[in-house]
C-alpha cells in the first residue's frame, strides 16, 4: 500500500487504529494529566479512545492514512461519544478527585460545541510519532474538510496539545475558547466556518 493513501477504517482495523492513537497520544498533555502513570495510560487509553471516538469506525467516518501512520475520527452531526463507558473508565482508572475533574472538564468541553446541526466534530486525530511532521495530519484534515466544504458544513475540534493549534489554524479553524480546570493543561476549542 502506498503511504499517502487515505481510506475509511473498517471494523477489522479497530485494534490497529487504537494502537496508532495509543502511540500518538503518549505524550499528549491532557492524556498524561489524566493518566500520569505509564502503566495506567497503557492499560486504559485504548478503551478510553474507543469510547470517545470509536463510533466513527461504525459510522464510516474514521480515516486512516497509509499503513496506519495516522488516524482521524470524525463524528457526524448528532453522533455522540459513549459517555457512559467514559464515566465508568474514569471511576475505575482515576483517583476520585481526578474522575470528578474529568467529568467537569467534559461538561466544559460540551459548552463550546457549536449548535449548528450540520457541524462535524473532529473527535480525535493522531499520528504515529515516527511519522509526525511529514504532512500526515494535514492530509487527514484536508481529506475531510474538502468534503465538508463541498457540502457546506462546519467543523469543530478541541486541541489537547498547544503545539497542534497552528496546524488547525492553517486549515481554517479559529480559536473559540480555552478550557482549563485547576492544574489541568489548557484545551483549545476551535471551529471552522462553513465554506
Amino acid at each position: 500500500m502506498e503511504n499517502n493513501i487515505i481510506r475509511t477504517a473498517r471494523e477489522s482495523d479497530r485494534d490497529a487504529v487504537l494502537g496508532t492513537l495509543l502511540l500518538a497520544f503518549s505524550t499528549d498533555p491532557m492524556m498524561r494529566w489524566l493518566f500520569p502513570n505509564a502503566a495506567s495510560y497503557v492499560k486504559y487509553y485504548r478503551a478510553f479512545a474507543d469510547a470517545f471516538g470509536g463510533i466513527s469506525i461504525e459510522n464510516g467516518s474514521c480515516h486512516i492514512y497509509g499503513d496506519m501512520q495516522g488516524v482521524a475520527m470524525w463524528l457526524a452531526p448528532g453522533v455522540e461519544s459513549d459517555a457512559g463507558t467514559m464515566i465508568d473508565l474514569a471511576v475505575e482508572a482515576l483517583s476520585p478527585e481526578l474522575a470528578a475533574q474529568s467529568g467537569e472538564f467534559m461538561m466544559k468541553m460540551a459548552e463550546y460545541h457549536p449548535a449548528d446541526e450540520d457541524c462535524w466534530y473532529l473527535n480525535t486525530i493522531g499520528v504515529d510519532p515516527s511519522q509526525q511532521n511529514k504532512g500526515v495530519g494535514a492530509a487527514l484534515i484536508n481529506e475531510m474538510t474538502n468534503k465538508l466544504d463541498g457540502d457546506g458544513c462546519m467543523a469543530y475540534l478541541e486541541s489537547s496539545n498547544p503545539q497542534n493549534v497552528s496546524l488547525y489554524l492553517r486549515h481554517g479553524f479559529e480559536v473559540v475558547g480555552q478550557i482549563q480546570l485547576g492544574d489541568s493543561p489548557i484545551m483549545t476549542a476551535m471551529a471552522r466556518a462553513r465554506r
